[in-house]
């Protein structure tokens, strides 16, 4: 043939089905790849609005790190970029990131090194800095990671081995969602951070 073409998706929905078959006609060709990946465990805790909203989830974050982060897992924190109505949360994942509260969490959980050692962000960051400190993660030399949903939830596989030139060891991934996203498909590609391949079983 004159031309050949292929489409990838991890989440092929119906539209991007359909599109795929307006494009091929009647050449269209589905491949799947099996086995397909296991359910991923998922729990959900809801919040009511208002102006304690936010202490009340960081508090709420603080006390999953010290009673539910097992001890063999590394936690993947996705939230949105910044709430406009708080001045001082221009980059929300530096601010938890930086947070005393969170901080003297992490180091009752981490060991061999300093809370701030085990916490990288990606936020507010030059394209370099944010590289170092998803190899940090990747390389499980942070424990922690906060992103956003822009920089943290498409596109990586925290499995890369480029970022650092040599191949980290496999991560069992928590991913914990302090924000929702702002779509339904947004959610899933922030859970689908877990269950890649390379990594160990997530949630």
């Amino acid at each position: 043939p004159d031309r050949q073409l292929l489409m990838l998706s991890a989440t092929l929905g119906q539209e991007t089905e359909a599109l795929s078959k307006e494009l091929a006609g009647e050449e269209h060709v589905l491949i799947r790849v099996l086995p397909s990946v296991p359910p991923i465990p998922q729990a959900v805790r809801l919040f009511r609005g208002g102006h304690d909203a936010f202490s009340e989830r960081k508090a709420a974050l603080c006390s999953w790190i010290r009673t539910e982060l097992r001890a063999d897992e590394s936690l993947l924190v996705l939230c949105s970029a910044g709430d406009p109505a708080r001045t001082t949360s221009r980059h929300r994942s530096r601010e938890l990131s930086r947070d005393p509260e969170i901080v003297a969490a992490v180091a009752e959980v981490v060991e061999g090194c300093g809370a701030e050692e085990a916490i990288a962000t990606m936020d507010g960051a030059a394209t370099a800095e944010r590289r170092a400190e998803y190899w940090r993660f990747v390389s499980g030399k942070a424990r922690m990671l906060f992103a956003s949903f822009a920089l943290g939830s498409r596109g990586l596989d925290y499995t890369d081995s480029t970022a650092g030139g040599e191949a980290p060891p496999p991560l069992a991934l928590a991913v914990l969602l302090f924000d929702f996203p702002p779509t339904i498909r947004d959610y899933a590609h922030c859970i689908g951070r877990t269950q890649r391949p390379g990594q160990r079983s997530g949630r």
